[in-house]
């Protein structure tokens, strides 16, 4: 969470598929184009130390094999050559500004998250220097994340009915 990292890495998730939108990389190809999947998002997750990054996907049992596929696929390809357009980045960053919007509507979220940054040792303007921050990101701060994403330490886990595990095993 103190990782100055985390910035690009939230809007390097984003175009992934951090917010499952169909705008994402993972919900272009696998919910929008091949109808595979009825979500499909990623996720880091900011630990004091470390966080773990997750993606998933809720698909009908045919589509698992072929699913895991694509998923794997889209991390080795964004973590080897991003590719990351003009259009991508302007997208992740409104998004990411726009969602404090409705992140704080209440007063109670707003004290809850100023009462957890005082906890965590965040200075008193995070938020401004969080919005500030992802506005000037560019497309070098999120290439040089990629490394963050090691497609070979994936670990692959499946909930489904045991009868489809004989299919999955290669």
């Amino acid at each position: 969470r103190d990782n100055l990292d985390k910035y690009p890495l939230l809007a390097l998730n984003y175009i992934l598929g951090g917010s499952g939108a169909l705008t994402s990389r993972l919900g272009e190809k696998i919910r929008a184009e091949q109808g595979k999947a009825y979500s499909v998002w990623s996720s880091y997750g900011f630990g004091k130390e470390e966080g773990m990054f997750y993606a998933a996907a809720q698909t009908a049992l045919p589509h698992t094999k072929d699913v895991i596929g694509e998923i794997h696929s889209a991390i080795a390809g964004m973590a080897e050559d991003p590719k990351i357009t003009d259009e991508e980045l302007k997208r992740a960053k409104q998004v990411i500004l726009r969602s404090l919007f409705f992140d704080y509507e209440t007063p109670f979220a707003l004290v809850s998250d100023l009462a957890k940054f005082s906890l965590w040792g965040y200075p008193e303007n995070y938020l401004t220097r969080f919005q500030r921050q992802i506005a000037g990101l560019n497309r070098d701060d999120l290439v040089r994340v990629r490394s963050y994403l090691q497609p070979e330490s994936l670990v692959t886990l499946v909930v489904a009915d045991r009868s489809v595990v004989p299919a999955l095993k290669e």
